[in-house]
């Protein structure tokens, strides 16, 4: 089985974090990356991406067998494909995969973990789009955590 990592990073660091911050997204595989860094017009407002992209892999989760992420402010897009079980990452001409959602999951879910592990990465607490952030993290989280308590792993 192929290996996903999900990085994330915001183009000004210096800053405290601002829902419209401009940040890159890269999905790192064996062989190659899908990343919003390969051209200038993929910049990405990194928060607003990170919850479409949980919510396209939630329709995954509940049995669709495709689902198109497109990043916030970008022309960056990835196309998830289900086939029997497997999920394949297109964009920028090239086919990834087979992944099981789970890896996938898993993957985004760490991903997002080493980001906002940086406190410069912490949106403000009463900032408009920290309830919705933080909710999509839950529901990664949560389905995370349904696969687990299913199989009976821990």
């Amino acid at each position: 089985m192929a290996m996903l990592t999900l990085r994330i990073s915001r183009c000004d660091q210096d800053d405290m974090a601002h829902v419209f911050d401009l940040g890159d997204l890269a999905f790192v595989f064996d062989d190659g990356i899908l990343s919003t860094q390969a051209q200038a017009r993929y910049a990405t407002m990194v928060y607003l991406s990170l919850d479409g992209l949980v919510y396209c892999l939630s329709k995954l989760r509940r049995g669709a067998k495709r689902c198109t992420f497109l990043a916030a402010d970008s022309s960056f897009v990835v196309l998830f494909e289900q086939e029997k079980q497997r999920i394949y990452l297109s964009g920028q001409g090239k086919r990834y995969g087979p992944f099981v959602l789970d890896e996938v999951l898993a993957a985004v879910d760490a991903g997002i973990d080493h980001f906002i592990a940086d406190p410069r990465n912490a949106l403000d607490p009463d900032g408009a789009m920290h309830g919705d952030f933080h909710a999509s993290r839950l529901e990664l989280k949560d389905m995370l955590a349904a696969k687990r308590a299913s199989t009976g792993a821990g």
